[in-house]
């Protein structure tokens, strides 16, 4: 019986009595997309929380600044701010 073009390339060099390794199966390729997008996704939400972080920081830094400049001009008219 001839065989199809997709079963000519698993008899290259092997015995006639040799099984031809099994394809994975659907579920294992879909589950480590999955894996593989939660931990995308957690390492995201990781990010965002230090961004989070780091501009409630800076935000607190500049409103400080922002009333130590305002603080010193009341005082100091003459300094043109």
């Amino acid at each position: 019986m001839p065989k199809s073009k997709r079963d000519a390339g698993h008899d290259a060099g092997g015995d006639a009595g040799e099984q031809p390794s099994q394809p994975e199966s659907p579920a294992e390729p879909e589950a480590e997309a999955q894996s593989d997008e939660a931990a995308r996704l957690n390492g995201l939400l990781a990010d965002l929380a230090q961004l989070q972080v780091y501009l409630d920081e800076r935000g607190a830094h500049t409103y400080e600044l922002a009333q130590r400049f305002m603080a010193y001009a009341r005082r100091d008219p003459s300094s043109g701010a």
